[in-house]
């Protein structure tokens, strides 16, 4: 093989597409505790609430395709792993989540985020702010995975397997 062509091969070996769902790394970075409204306005979401479980959290946007396809998959998710929390943060105004979840339902809390949705998206680790944005706590609060871009069902439960480790 030649040069180019070797070279080639590494960077598209290398590469993957946006998205790609490639099987999830544990990071076992600690997690910056928060505290968040609830869309509906009934009370606030906090960190603590989960400890001595998985956390996933999942951050959309009301005007995000991809997010609104990720929404049935942690619906599901949701209601099928009891033992393990799932929260929603839409990175977004609070009207406009409002309106997404009145069209879509949701199984599991639903926070948002009212002040600086980059430098909320760059604590957990998304540098890019890139919607949707979905993170993987341990049951030590701990972030175990983490993803950019629409999840599928094969990658959320490798990651559920890896945090649970």
């Amino acid at each position: 093989m030649n040069r180019g062509a070797f070279t080639l091969a590494v960077i598209l070996a290398a590469w993957q597409p946006a998205g790609f769902a490639a099987e999830p790394q544990r990071t076992e970075q600690p997690f910056a505790s928060f505290e968040l409204p609830l869309v509906d306005g009934s009370r606030f979401a906090n960190l603590e609430e989960f400890r001595g479980k998985p956390l996933v959290i999942h951050y959309w946007r009301s005007d995000c395709p991809a997010c609104l396809a990720d929404a049935g998959v942690f619906n599901t998710q949701a209601i099928e792993h009891k033992n393990i929390g799932f929260l929603g943060i839409a990175v977004d105004d609070r009207t406009s989540a409002l309106r997404f979840l009145k069209r879509n339902p949701s199984s599991h809390l639903q926070a948002y985020a009212p002040l600086s949705q980059a430098q909320l998206l760059h604590r957990a680790g998304n540098h890019s702010s890139g919607l949707p944005y979905t993170v993987l706590l341990d049951s030590q609060q701990k972030m175990c995975a983490k993803h950019l871009g629409k999840v599928d069902l094969d990658w959320l439960e490798a990651a559920l397997v890896k945090c649970q480790k």
